[in-house]
């Protein structure tokens, strides 16, 4: 840590004491040292990159590339490119991104963008050797996520919302270490540290049923228990357990187990 720039490292203080990085450390294994982080701009992802830089200075990983997906769909998109990569550098990680056009193919416009997307960082981490590909996914996401699939209706499948590690979108695992967190700990997190980041208007348009979750519903359960959102997302994760505990092999020990 001490070849950081002073700002770099108040920051990374920030994160050190945040707890943050247990989260991280307990969702990946031994072997996935080398990783890749997939970043918007906005302040999940930037929780993302100050984690990691934590614990690349704590030697938990060898290295971590910040990837941001350019969408072109919205006016904000290279604004957006450039807080990522304005991010990166403020804790001095390698950035790299990339343009996709999910806009040029037929049916759902957000499935195409994600399945583009997913591509892009299995092919990037393929390319250069490594491990895991971390999303900044968070607890409210995986009540969201619940939300959505019981107005559609659903089975246990429905149930387990966000996965934590989800094995089946290409040879490298995605891994999604703040589920058990609220968005507001990573956005207060970034603002301690100083770390800039931007806002999707678009996550604010209550036309979109996922915002009408967010924004409506959500705060309504809320009113009910305040605490809806860290009880649907336990939930989820005994789901997951559930549902993976006949099919999913002995796992193997977590970075920082001691063994």
């Amino acid at each position: 840590m001490s070849d950081l720039n002073p700002n770099t490292k108040n920051s990374a203080l920030t994160f050190s004491r945040s707890g943050l990085c247990t989260h991280a450390v307990k969702s990946l294994f031994p072997d996935e040292s080398k990783i890749v982080l997939a970043c918007s701009g906005g302040p999940d992802s930037a929780a993302l990159i100050g984690v990691a830089r934590v614990m690349i200075n704590r030697k938990l990983i060898r290295s971590a590339d910040v990837v941001h997906i350019n969408h072109n769909l919205r006016d904000e998109a290279q604004s957006d490119l450039e807080v990522c990569k304005r991010q990166s550098e403020m804790f001095d990680l390698p950035f790299f991104s990339y343009d996709i056009y999910p806009a040029l193919y037929g049916g759902n416009i957000y499935n195409a963008a994600r399945e583009l997307r997913y591509n892009i960082l299995q092919h990037h981490a393929s390319n250069y050797g490594r491990h895991a590909i971390l999303t900044a996914h968070h607890a409210d996401d995986v009540a969201e996520t619940i939300l959505m699939h019981l107005t559609r209706g659903c089975g246990v499948d429905g149930l387990c919302g966000v996965r934590q590690r989800h094995s089946q979108l290409g040879e490298i695992d995605i891994v999604r270490p703040f589920l058990g967190l609220r968005k507001t700990k990573l956005e207060s997190t970034c603002e301690k540290a100083h770390v800039p980041f931007c806002v999707d208007k678009s996550n604010f348009n209550m036309e979109k049923s996922r915002a009408y979750v967010r924004h409506a519903i959500i705060p309504a359960l809320e009113k009910l228990n305040p605490s809806f959102v860290e009880h649907a997302s336990k939930t989820a994760m005994i789901m997951q357990n559930l549902v993976d505990k006949k099919t999913t092999p002995k796992p193997r020990h977590r970075v920082g187990s001691g063994s």
